[in-house]
């Protein structure tokens, strides 16, 4: 017998699978950049809303509420102008890195951070103009739902946010 004519077998070629654990961290990264990019729109688009002084003319489209005392209203615009001045670098860092996925890893989790802090900004200034209303109208469930949005949004930027830190490599 020819042992040398004996063909042996290919060796076995490797994919490179990701643990469950990374495919939950990739998952909750994109969720919340797209949740940064979306509610930089959405905390945008009310600011410019409330700034124009649309908010309390008719016909309205959201609730109008209204602030009592000078300190309030004074504190009030001064949050939406912040609000509105904020909401542009975050909604550009987020779209930048959701569109660099896969490449300068560096450079995207730069990107990814200014965008994260920049939501954690908002969420904060929009959370005191939430107060601010919530005085005016104390059970007003329009105000309530969006309480619990914001926190749902800000529990999810700060999952991102340990998501980037525990990620290690960029996918």
């Amino acid at each position: 017998m020819d042992n040398d004519k004996v063909k042996k077998p290919l060796p076995a070629t490797k994919t490179k699978k990701l643990p469950p654990s990374s495919w939950f961290l990739a998952e909750v990264r994109v969720l919340s950049l797209l949740a940064a990019l979306v509610f930089s729109i959405h905390y945008g688009g009310v600011a410019v809303y409330n700034l124009s002084g649309a908010a309390c003319r008719p016909p309205r489209v959201l609730p109008c509420y209204k602030l009592t005392g000078a300190a309030a209203v004074g504190e009030a615009a001064g949050l939406e102008r912040a609000v509105l001045s904020c909401s542009a670098p975050q909604g550009v860092a987020a779209a930048l890195a959701l569109v660099l996925a896969g490449r300068r890893p560096r450079g995207r989790r730069a990107l990814v951070f200014v965008a994260l802090a920049a939501a954690g900004a908002n969420h904060w200034m929009y959370a005191r103009l939430i107060g601010l209303a919530r005085v005016g109208a104390p059970g007003d469930i329009f105000l309530g739902f969006e309480t619990a949005a914001l926190f749902l949004v800000a529990g999810l930027d700060l999952l991102g946010f340990v998501a980037f830190l525990l990620g290690g490599h960029d996918e």
